[in-house]
């Protein structure tokens, strides 16, 4: 298959799964929660592990083309970002977190879980799997490693 069809398919199935299952799992029993993203959760999250792969065979792919190693600016803007996008993931998470009330719980703070970890995680995932479609590779690239 290659990594470019793994990771696309193992990041839309993951962000389908989340928007589907975990507004729908039973309140208050956590078993089926963990179950979920201990088993299919974990096998489909394993292609997000091709992402930096994918990158590196991409600015590879650039310096080749190029004849020069200015794509490892590229790369070092790529790693500063995805740092200040984690930074900003865990700004939104706190104000998520609040916003479901899980410091004094409430009736409704389970629901709200469900909502912020299934629809609102598995739209992000199938944001950056529709982002990677266009992603274009050299031809031996891409039938050696994506076929």
């Amino acid at each position: 298959w290659g990594k470019k069809p793994v990771l696309i398919t193992g990041a839309l199935l993951l962000g389908i799964s989340n928007c589907l299952i975990y507004p729908l799992l039973p309140v208050g029993e956590a078993f089926w929660g963990y179950f979920w993203a201990a088993t299919v959760g974990g096998v489909f999250v394993g292609s997000s592990v091709l992402m930096e792969s994918l990158l590196t065979d991409t600015i590879d792919y650039g310096n080749r083309q190029s004849q020069s190693d200015a794509f490892g600016f590229y790369f070092g803007a790529w790693k500063f970002f995805g740092k200040a996008s984690r930074a900003v993931a865990v700004l939104i998470a706190g104000v998520l977190l609040d916003w479901a009330q899980v410091n004094t719980p409430q009736p409704f703070t389970e629901e709200r879980l469900a909502w912020i970890i299934g629809p609102g995680v598995g739209l992000l995932f199938l944001l950056g799997a529709l982002m990677i479609i266009p992603l274009k590779l050299k031809p031996q690239t891409e039938s050696s490693e994506n076929h």
